[in-house]
């Protein structure tokens, strides 16, 4: 009467058996066979080594003036591990900085985390390759737009490849603060055209004090951000930044890449956005990208300064702070607002004038 169970009970230990063989012999695979391969790999995940130039200092005479310098240049560099398609890049980019497409592909193929590609650039090659070449310059003649008697301080932070750190943007807002001091020019508003999102959704400590040490009557104003999200971004979500979303071109609904959610506090346009730029010929990937002084633009960055402008306008031509032509700009009570993009800002009709 015993069989049949005791049939199911070798069978079963027969499969615990045949299975515990394959997850040792995979684990032999795995640790014995390929273990020097996936430590490799972890390797070049885990760690990245890069070599950084001292920056030498300046060779003065003996009344204090500059004899020789030392003069910034770019380079161009690879993140093998992020590259999707290598041949593709490798077609698209050996023209541009004039390395053979077979050399440029094996070291987009390389099994480092980070090569050089051509290190010091000329000045035209670089502006190519600059995913942000004139963004300050677009965004400024935004702002000129709008407040055409504004007094402007530009500092650049981000870098060519359209990225930067937190350490960086912290010393430009410091040295913005110290230009101004030793200026003797008040600083009536803040418009950064830039942010990031944190992996738990909350702010920065450093960033938030960064922020927190202009003065009270300092009106911040920030950009939104590009992600189609509502997950708040940073520094725009901070409470005390004027948070800016995009509009589409006719002003009447969201722009598609614009964030938006419960901390966006202003929206205006900006899609298609008409400023200026600098004349140049031969630009984008391709080289065939002609600019004359004047460009074409979407985005929020290109929102949050009209906001920053129309601001700064408002408080010269009332007489009043800053922060005083905000509260007015951004009161839902007063003017028109649409959901989790806050409050609808405008240029006064036939132009801001201050």
């Amino acid at each position: 009467m015993n069989a049949f169970p005791r049939r199911r009970r070798n069978v079963f230990a027969l499969f615990l058996f045949v299975w515990g063989l394959v997850v040792v012999g995979r684990l032999a695979q795995l640790q014995l066979a390929q273990g020097a391969k996936y430590r490799a790999k972890a390797q070049r995940q885990q760690e990245r080594k890069i070599e950084l130039s001292p920056r030498r200092g300046s060779i003065l005479d003996r009344e204090g003036r500059d004899l020789a310098v030392s003069v910034e240049v770019s380079s161009v560099y690879a993140a093998p591990d992020d590259v999707t398609n290598a041949a593709v890049e490798a077609r698209a980019l050996a023209p541009i900085i004039g390395m053979p497409e077979r050399a440029l592909l094996t070291k987009l193929q390389s099994e480092k985390g980070f090569v050089w590609l051509v290190r010091k650039i000329d000045v035209a090659v670089a502006d190519r390759l600059d995913s942000v070449a004139g963004h300050g310059t677009f965004i400024a003649g935004v702002v000129m737009q709008h407040a055409p008697a504004a007094h402007l301080l530009i500092s650049r932070i981000v870098e060519e490849d359209g990225v930067t750190d937190e350490r960086r943007l912290l010393n430009g807002l410091a040295h913005l603060r110290s230009s101004a001091h030793a200026a003797a020019i008040p600083i009536d508003v803040v418009s950064l055209s830039l942010g990031c999102y944190t992996h738990d959704d909350r702010p920065s400590p450093a960033l938030h004090h960064g922020i927190n040490a202009f003065a009270n009557d300092t009106v911040i104003v920030a950009c939104a951000g590009n992600a189609n999200s509502e997950r708040p971004y940073w520094p725009a979500a901070l409470k005390n930044v004027t948070a800016v979303a995009s509009l589409d071109a006719t002003g009447t609904d969201r722009a598609s890449f614009s964030n938006y959610g419960w901390w966006v506090d202003a929206c205006t346009s900006g899609d298609h956005v008409v400023s200026s730029f600098f004349s140049s010929a031969g630009l984008g990937p391709d080289g065939d990208e002609t600019f004359n002084g004047y460009a074409t633009w979407s985005g929020t960055s290109f929102a949050a300064p009209r906001v920053a402008a129309v601001i700064a306008a408002s408080a010269a031509q009332h007489g009043v702070s800053a922060t005083v032509a905000a509260a007015d700009l951004l009161d839902p009570s007063r003017h028109r607002s649409m959901p989790d993009l806050g409050v609808f800002v405008d240029a006064p009709a036939g132009g801001a004038s201050t």
